[in-house]
């Protein structure tokens, strides 16, 4: 083997564990901010609406990248 396949291997391996943890993050951000909105609108003094549209923020931030 010469190095380059081996640098080719190891960037493919770190290339897919990162991608991974791209795409485990939205659920996880969901998971936690849900449970929690609404204590968050208890502790903001405001509606949950208000909060859920932080959460279609949050969403919409993740969507574009």
């Amino acid at each position: 083997m010469t190095t380059s396949k081996v640098v080719t291997r190891s960037y493919l391996l770190y290339l897919y564990i990162f991608l991974g943890t791209l795409a485990a993050f939205p659920p996880l951000v969901t998971d936690m901010y849900l449970p929690t909105l609404p204590a968050m609108a208890e502790d903001y003094c405001t509606k949950p609406s208000t909060i859920q549209l932080g959460l279609a923020m949050c969403i919409l931030g993740l969507a574009a990248g």
